[in-house]
């Protein structure tokens, strides 16, 4: 009787051996997994929406509606790349064939010199949308600009002027940005050396107001 009650007690005391051995291969199967989910995020963590923005605003269907918006959105992006002296942000956001055909690197670095310091804040936006081509209740192209207002550094304030294709249905690489003017606070338009007193990225491409 005392030997059969050895083997019984033996038996469920392997089985319980057996029970918490399937419980930690199981944990650590789940560990492995969780291990290679998290390696596998890791590699793409480095992509961000704002990596991207370029592509996002030019790409972006342009409605009546949203003009304004769209403009704005520019302006802040622009204002986000120059604060944070971001230029692969900033050249994202210019027309692909700004990129192709224009030194967009160097004016940008050109520009991020001329401002010299951190932009410390901003005052106004001021929007407009420009020269438009309409078809029957569409608009095939349209430009559009903005103005940004008080722009300060430690050492100066600045106007930021922004010209901007929204929608070119006939050439698409004409898209996004075509042209950025940065002006010092000794800016005059009646200066004969008033280019000594700005910055441009950019020019103007193709057909501008039309």
């Amino acid at each position: 009787m005392n030997g059969m009650r050895s083997k019984a007690a033996l038996c469920i005391l392997t089985l319980i051996i057996l029970c918490f051995s399937a419980c930690d291969i199981r944990h650590l199967n789940d560990s492995s997994e969780n291990e290679s989910h998290s390696d596998i995020l890791n590699k793409d963590s480095s992509y961000s929406e704002e990596s991207n923005i370029g592509d996002e605003l030019k790409s972006r269907k342009i409605s009546h509606k949203y003009m304004k918006s769209a403009l704005d959105d520019y302006a802040a992006e622009v204002m986000r790349c120059l604060t944070e002296q971001d230029a692969d942000g900033l050249k994202s956001i210019f027309t692909d064939s700004s990129i192709e055909e224009l030194e967009i690197d160097k004016d940008i670095q050109n520009c991020f010199s001329f401002l010299g310091d951190e932009v410390l804040s901003y005052g106004n936006v001021e929007t407009h949308t420009l020269g438009s081509t309409s078809g029957v209740g569409h608009v095939s192209r349209l430009t559009g600009e903005a103005t940004i207002y008080e722009v300060k550094t430690k050492n100066d304030v600045y106007k930021i002027y922004i010209g901007i294709v929204l929608i070119c249905d006939d050439e698409p690489s004409e898209v996004g940005v075509q042209k950025i003017k940065v002006y010092n606070s000794k800016y005059d338009l009646n200066d004969p050396n008033k280019e000594e007193n700005m910055v441009s990225i950019g020019e103007f491409l193709g057909s501008w107001y039309s």
